[in-house]
């Protein structure tokens, strides 16, 4: 049975500069971490003693854990509130860190990073959402400018991570989120809208477990265990039977239905499976090259910067272009850069190299905010939470899916290229799922005190 109490706090309005900051606090933390933990591998394995190949599971857990979590967190926000959803995700994110600085053994260090990701998985969704709701009006500016900085972020991880690794140690890497935490919480208890009207609806238990076990599954099938894929598709089947039985599901599966949600996801995937790409295999094209590895770095953080700079041309863009001609360009961009790369392998040009990775960024950047913002406005502000997570998992998707084509094919031949230029068409084929498109912005009664 469907209840609900309220839980009425007087409503104010908060300056938006000042909310988004105050959800940046609690997100910038989230691509930070997995890019400083990456970079610094090598002296987590040698300070834990184990080889690199177990150490590496400090990342793999972290990224699966954030994939499962997110679509049941971000609905658990639309049912329960996202800001004491995003409040406790901040919580487990500090309580990760602290245990995760003093680990004793590699066993230890990759619980708590699980522990990391699960608060993580709860603040990211839950604090777009927030956004989602209180500033719908101007949503494709918002996401534009929290791209940049989350970007920006994810680029900056490695330099700070080393540094970090320099003068501290690997737990440096961790101590680091405590004071920035400390003060995302503070600023999150005394900004963030409070909640408003919430329901008590029994959580959908069974659901949440079929669908953790689902994208398991998915992840680690795709990462290293292929036979995993066939039990995927069972508890697939499985959960969309169970969610058309719910009244108040955990996925609401008729949301695939609508074109632009649909494409908006599928976009999503494709971007960050050809995003991933790039990141992971230009440490391969440095070494055919035969240029100092050193190099790889420059360059992916040019791809970065660039990636970032554009996500921000492209929220603006966005509120004057269309969305299907955004995302077409952007997929266009990114099959002539990899169509590019087969001319550029051969010249060993660091000139060259560095404005490869500057086209291949403006087309992962630039249609990005599109895909965001029709994910989230395709729904009403109810389900906000929902559409979030579910954006959030099918990114990770894309992710996993482009290390696994990776692993599958090194060396990067002919044929990975192929594929990444075949997943470029097929993004421009997607991008037609946003012809006329009409955001959902109506405000419902007492939508803005509810966070």
């Amino acid at each position: 049975m469907q209840t609900s109490r309220t839980d009425e706090a007087p409503r104010r309005e908060v300056r938006p500069s000042l909310l988004i900051l105050t959800v940046l606090m609690g997100s910038i933390l989230v691509p930070l971490n997995s890019s400083m933990v990456a970079v610094d591998l090598p002296d987590i394995a040698r300070s834990l003693g184990h080889g690199l190949a177990a150490t590496v599971w400090v990342v793999s857990v972290y990224l699966i854990v954030m994939a499962v979590v997110q679509p049941i967190a971000g609905r658990t926000g639309d049912l329960y509130g996202h800001r004491r959803v995003f409040l406790a995700g901040l919580g487990l994110f500090l309580i990760g860190s602290l245990l995760a600085a003093t680990s004793a053994n590699l066993s230890e260090l990759i619980v708590y990073r699980a522990v990391q990701a699960l608060g993580g998985g709860m603040a990211g969704p839950n604090g777009t959402a927030i956004l989602r709701r209180q500033l719908a009006e101007k949503l494709p500016r918002v996401l534009g400018t929290v791209g940049m900085v989350l970007g920006a972020g994810a680029a900056a991880g490695p330099l700070i991570g080393a540094g970090l690794v320099v003068a501290f140690g690997w737990a440096g890497i961790f101590w680091i989120n405590v004071p920035i935490l400390a003060v995302g919480i503070l600023m999150a208890v005394l900004v963030l809208p409070r909640s408003g009207s919430v329901r008590t609806d029994r959580p959908d238990v069974v659901g949440s477990l079929l669908l953790a076990g689902l994208l398991i599954a998915l992840t680690v099938g795709i990462r290293s265990h292929p036979f995993l894929l066939i039990a995927a598709g069972g508890l697939l089947a499985a959960f969309v039977w169970w969610e058309t039985k719910r009244p108040t599901p955990l996925i609401d599966v008729s949301l695939f239905r609508s074109p632009p949600f649909r494409s908006s996801t599928l976009g999503v995937t494709l971007q960050n499976f050809l995003m991933y790409s790039v990141l992971l295999s230009t440490p391969v094209l440095i070494a055919r090259q035969h240029e100092p590895i050193a190099l790889s770095g420059f360059y992916l953080l040019l791809f970065s910067l660039t990636g970032s700079a554009f996500s921000f041309v492209g929220g603006r863009l966005s509120e004057r272009c269309s969305r299907r001609v955004l995302v077409s360009a952007a997929f266009l961009i990114s099959m002539v850069t990899f169509c590019g790369l087969v001319v550029v392998l051969p010249l060993h040009s660091g000139f060259w190299n560095a404005v490869w990775m500057v086209v291949a960024g403006v087309g992962s950047g630039i249609g990005g905010v599109s895909i965001q913002a029709t994910t989230l406005q395709s729904v009403d502000r109810s389900r906000a939470g929902m559409a979030a997570g579910i954006y959030s998992t099918f990114r990770y998707l894309g992710s996993t899916l482009a290390a696994a084509v990776l692993a599958a094919l090194p060396g990067l031949p002919i044929l990975f290229l192929v594929i990444l230029v075949a997943a470029a068409v097929m993004g421009v084929g997607v991008a037609q799922g946003f012809r006329g498109f009409r955001a959902l912005t109506e405000p419902s009664p007492g939508e803005g005190a509810r966070a």
